[in-house]
C-alpha cells in the first residue's frame, strides 16, 4: 500500500473511532483517560528532572504548567498513541542519579544520556523497561558494576557504556541480548568467561577497549564466529598475555570484520599467528599501534604507531613517530 494512503486511511479511521465514541456518549471518559495516561508521564519527567541539576538550563522546556510533555526537549512521542517513547538528552550537562521515575514511561523505547554526569551505579531497575532497543549511558561518571538486570533487555539493538568507571565481571546475561547489533562496553569491566559474545549473531559492531581478556583462551575462535562483525577495537585489553588466543579449528575461518583495532597490547611478531584470519578481502583499516611489532632502536626512542589502509586489495602502511612526551 501506498504510504501517503496508508497514512490517510489510519486518520480516517481514528476520526471514525473518535464520531463512534462520542456517538455513543463515551468521547469526554476517553478524553480523560488519555489525560491522565499524559499526566502519569509528564510527571515522571518532571520527577526525573527533579533529581537533576541543570546548569546551563538546558530542560527549560520542561514546566509543570505545559501539560504536553511531548513539546518538551528531548522528548518524543508517538502521535498515534499519545506516549513518550524517546527521552534524549545527550550532552546537555546534566548532573545528578538516574531517577527509577522513568519506570512510568512504560512506552519507553530509546534513552539516550549520553555525555553528561550522570553519577552513581547504573539502577539494577533498568533491567524492567523492556521495551528498549536502544540505551546509551556512554561518557558520564557512573560506576560500579554493571547489572546483571540488563540481560533483561531483549529488545535492545544498541548498547552504549563505554567513557564510564565501570568495573567488575561483565554479566554473561549479556548472552540474552541476542538482538545487539552495536555493543560498546569500554573501560574499566573484565571478562571472567566470553562465550555469552558468540551468542550476539546479529553484532555488527564490537567495542571492548581497556576490558581485559588475558585469561580468555580461544577468544580469537569467539570473535570470527561473529560472521556480521564489520567493526572491532580491542585497544589494551592484554592480549599478549593470552596463552592460547585460538584453537587449531580457527585456520578454516574467515572473517567480515572491515576496521580492526589491536592498539596497545603489546603484541609482538607472534601475533601473525592468529591475525590471519582477520585480514579477508573485506578488512580496509587495520589499527595496531603502539604495540611491539618494530624492535630496534628507533622503537625505543619513539612510540611508534602503525595503520595499515587497504583499498581494493592494495594495501598502504602509514607510520607514525611520536615523541614519548606526546602519547
Amino acid at each position: 500500500m501506498n504510504p501517503c494512503v496508508f497514512v490517510i486511511f489510519s486518520l480516517l479511521l481514528l476520526h471514525a473511532k473518535t464520531i463512534t465514541s462520542n456517538q455513543l456518549g463515551g468521547g469526554d471518559e476517553n478524553g480523560v483517560i488519555m489525560r491522565k495516561y499524559s499526566d502519569k508521564e509528564r510527571r515522571a519527567l518532571l520527577d526525573f528532572k527533579s533529581h537533576l541539576q541543570d546548569p546551563n538550563e538546558t530542560l527549560s522546556t520542561w514546566r509543570a504548567e505545559e501539560e504536553n510533555c511531548c513539546k518538551w526537549r528531548g522528548v518524543t512521542c508517538n502521535n498515534q498513541i499519545d506516549h513518550v517513547t524517546g527521552l534524549d538528552v545527550d550532552g546537555l550537562g546534566l548532573e545528578g542519579e538516574i531517577s527509577n521515575s522513568l519506570l512510568n514511561l512504560n512506552s519507553l523505547n530509546h534513552l539516550d544520556l549520553f555525555g553528561n554526569s550522570f553519577h552513581g551505579t547504573i539502577p539494577t531497575f533498568i533491567g524492567s523497561m523492556t521495551r528498549l532497543r536502544y540505551l546509551n549511558l556512554g561518557w558520564n561518571q557512573l560506576n560500579g558494576a554493571i547489572p546483571r538486570s540488563i540481560g533483561s533487555l531483549t529488545e535492545l539493538s544498541e548498547l552504549y557504556l563505554s567513557g564510564n568507571s565501570l568495573y567488575g565481571i561483565i554479566p554473561p546475561e549479556f548472552g540474552n541480548l541476542t538482538n545487539l547489533v552495536d555493543l560498546w562496553l569500554g573501560i574499566g569491566s573484565r571478562v571472567e568467561n566470553l562465550q555469552w559474545l558468540s551468542h550476539l549473531s546479529h553484532l555488527e559492531l564490537l567495542e571492548m577497549n581497556g576490558i581485559s581478556l588475558s585469561k580468555q583462551n580461544y577468544w580469537v575462535d569467539v570473535i570470527l564466529s561473529l560472521r556480521k562483525l564489520s567493526f572491532l577495537s580491542l585497544d589494551g585489553c592484554e592480549l599478549s598475555h593470552v596463552m592460547y588466543p585460538y584453537s587449531s579449528s580457527f585456520l578454516n575461518s574467515s572473517s567480515s570484520i572491515e576496521y580492526l583495532s589491536l592498539g596497545n597490547n603489546n603484541l609482538n611478531s607472534s601475533m601473525y599467528g592468529w591475525l590471519f584470519p582477520f585480514t579477508s578481502n573485506k578488512l580496509r583499516i587495520l589499527d595496531i599501534c603502539g604495540n611491539m611489532l618494530l624492535r630496534n632502536e628507533i622503537s625505543r626512542i619513539f612510540h611508534i604507531c602503525i595503520v595499515i589502509h587497504i583499498v581494493n586489495n592494495w594495501s598502504y602502511t602509514v607510520v607514525f613517530y611520536l615523541y614519548p612526551f606526546l602519547v
